[in-house]
């Protein structure tokens, strides 16, 4: 079961390839939703955010709920589309694995993520609770540009009420592709030891991620 207490607490392990993702997808039940994700992510000019542990990203999402009998990679029987900007700090990780963040989200028109996301409108636009604690911290953020982009293929998949699973595919703009299952829980512990059980019972090769999607793409540069 997700965090309710503000924080985000995720268990990230990376698959060893792209057959080791779809091993994994073989044995899964059929998923109930697959997300395609566009991501976008934020700083003013000199880095201030990132520099003070802080991640901005504006996601656009289109959600294909899957039908009896769909795949991960089959197209689902209805979608949807939502934008939102979220926003990450004070990260913490173990090394096994676990990611700890103060999360904060709210949900934005698709129409005008869009339009921030193609530089038609500065990202300040958007307004809200979030944007206006940032300003409160960091000053004005008329000058907040994208300083990186990744697509995001995402199947879920709920195994039961306590264990839904995340697959993703992530495609970097250099062409590199991230193979990931995330879980999220109030127990990392032992959500972990069940994931990895199930990983090992494919079997599928895996390590534990050390760095999130937005710091790889930061350290391509």
């Amino acid at each position: 079961m997700p965090p309710t207490d503000g924080r985000e607490r995720e268990i990230k392990l990376e698959l060893g390839s792209a057959e080791d993702r779809d091993r994994l997808l073989a044995v899964l039940p059929p998923p109930s939703e697959v997300k395609e994700q566009s991501n976008h992510y934020y700083d003013l000019p000199r880095g201030d955010l990132r520099a003070a542990g802080v991640m901005l990203r504006l996601r656009i999402e289109k959600t294909e709920h899957a039908g009896v009998g769909g795949t991960a990679d089959d197209a689902g029987v209805g979608s949807r589309e939502r934008a939102r900007i979220t926003v990450k700090e004070g990260a913490k990780r173990d090394g096994a694995g676990l990611f700890d963040s103060a999360e904060t989200e709210a949900d934005v028109l698709v129409a005008d993520a869009r339009r921030v996301a193609q530089g038609d409108v500065t990202f300040e636009s958007l307004g809200g609770e979030i944007l206006t604690s940032l300003a409160a911290r960091f000053g004005d953020l008329k000058s907040l540009a994208c300083w990186g982009t990744l697509e995001n293929r995402r199947s879920v998949h709920p195994l039961d009420a306590e264990f839904v699973l995340e697959v993703d595919r992530a495609v970097y703009p250099d062409g590199t592709v991230l193979n990931e299952v995330e879980l999220e829980s109030d127990d990392p512990k032992g959500a972990h030891a069940r994931l990895t059980a199930l990983l090992d019972s494919v079997p599928v090769s895996y390590r534990p991620s050390t760095a999130s999607k937005s710091e790889r793409l930061a350290a391509m540069g």
